[in-house]
């Protein structure tokens, strides 16, 4: 049996695309039958078993879904192929979107974000205006791109002032810095500065990204301004193209969760 029905009352969201408001078909958790819910697109959008509600002005659209006895309420947005369940809560002005996912007994609360990758479970809470992104926690490492090339070109260049040393016959002006011994007659007295680009560099090696992929990283983390295409009065948000990828994005998002590429609405963000 069907817990919940779309009704005929709709609203038409940024993307055009009409979103029904949900009627509850049989009492269940704290519902009872009868009761008005929020809007989803379809109805795979709420999974008809369990205790699982859309409350309110919130919005559940896309292929995103809300299951379980997770519950989504006041002028949250659940979109894109986000996954809402187990006793979670998302309420306020929070969005979910991208691939995130959002379960166990965690709670996305304000005017919190959790987009991309990211997962937030357990019993942890997202609150405020806190951002929950895995392309965004990517983009912390390109903070030290500088120093890593830095490094990476001081390495590269006394590797190759060692080898010519020894071709030219003069060994006394190399040092074996590879098995750390530092050669006593070393002229050049660069061989300790080395190993300790080796070791800034090591804790760079660990994240698996070649310099050239963290160099992506800080242009990606350099705030650009978005393409405005519109504006949704329905919402209060301004619609704009993201100027790396294209991505449909609103004046609510720090980043573009299709490419990571952190924005920069500035006064765009008002309508």
């Amino acid at each position: 049996m069907k817990k919940f029905e779309l009704t005929s009352e709709f609203i038409t969201n940024i993307f055009g695309t009409k979103l029904f408001r949900i009627k509850a078909l049989i009492e269940f958790g704290n519902v009872k039958a009868g009761e008005l819910g929020g809007f989803v697109e379809k109805e795979e959008n709420l999974s008809q078993d369990g205790n699982a509600w859309v409350y309110d002005n919130a919005r559940v659209y896309g292929d995103a879904c809300v299951c379980g006895d997770a519950c989504v309420c006041g002028n949250a947005r659940v979109c894109g192929d986000a996954r809402v369940h187990g006793n979670a809560r998302v309420y306020d002005n929070a969005r979910v979107y991208g691939n995130a996912c959002v379960c166990g007994d965690a709670c996305v609360c304000g005017n919190a974000c959790v987009c991309g990758d990211a997962c937030v479970c357990g019993d942890a809470r997202v609150c405020g205006d806190a951002w929950v992104d895995k392309a965004h926690r990517r983009n912390k490492v390109a903070k030290d791109v500088d120093k890593i090339l830095k490094d990476k070109r001081f390495i590269e260049a006394n590797n190759h002032r060692e080898e010519q040393a020894v071709l030219r016959g003069n060994e006394t002006a190399a040092c074996n810095y590879k098995n750390n011994e530092c050669n006593d007659s070393c002229r050049y007295g660069i061989c300790k500065w080395q190993e300790k680009a080796n070791m800034r560099l090591k804790k760079y090696e660990d994240t698996g990204l070649t310099p050239e992929q963290v160099q992506e990283l800080k242009e990606r983390d350099t705030a650009k301004k978005p393409i405005i295409i519109g504006v949704n009065g329905a919402i209060g948000c301004r619609v704009g193209e993201c100027p790396k990828c294209g991505g449909i994005l609103r004046s609510y998002m720090r980043f573009c969760d299709e490419c990571g590429q952190r924005l920069d609405f500035g006064g765009l963000d008002e309508i």
